[in-house]
């Protein structure tokens, strides 16, 4: 029989109170989680009712999001709605972490995108914080990265 994988992620767990019981990824054993505030507060060993269709594994982290489901996190204008349906669609394929990417660019275009990002995103749980690209980590000129509005080599 097929497993089913239900994923429970830091968006499901913000208000929960309660148990989930499933199967330990890892060990195969049958395990129950104690929420309290949204939180995990322990792991037992589950010896009575077994969840046999559902999994509980550790969500994905994504360090490098540059856009998804149609949207760029690099272009201005994403509102709170557009914001919410990226992170709905990473929450389906388990991501319970990730990191918008802004990639190399004028240091206008930048600021302007931490303005309008930064003010919907910061108390969100989903979001660990913003991955910078480009020549940001030293003055001096590298390999791959050349100053905005030269190309690359």
């Amino acid at each position: 029989m097929e497993k089913k994988i239900q994923q429970i992620t830091k968006l499901d767990r913000l208000n929960c109170k309660g148990s989930i019981k499933g199967i330990h990824y890892k060990t195969k054993k049958p395990i129950c989680l104690i929420l309290d505030k949204g939180e995990i507060s322990s792991i037992l060993d589950d010896h009575e009712t077994i969840e046999q269709n559902r999994i509980i594994t550790p969500g994905l982290v994504d360090i490098q999001v540059n856009g998804y489901a149609g949207y760029d996190f690099n272009k201005s204008g994403m509102d709170e709605k557009a914001w919410e349906n990226v992170i709905k669609k990473l929450v389906s394929v388990g991501v319970t972490t990730f990191y918008p990417t802004l990639i190399t660019n004028s240091y206008e275009h930048l600021k302007t995108l931490f303005e309008e990002h930064a003010g919907i995103l910061i108390n969100n749980p989903m979001i660990g914080g913003f991955h910078l690209e480009g020549p940001y980590i030293s003055p001096h000129d590298g390999a791959a990265w050349r100053p905005f509005g030269n190309t690359c080599a």
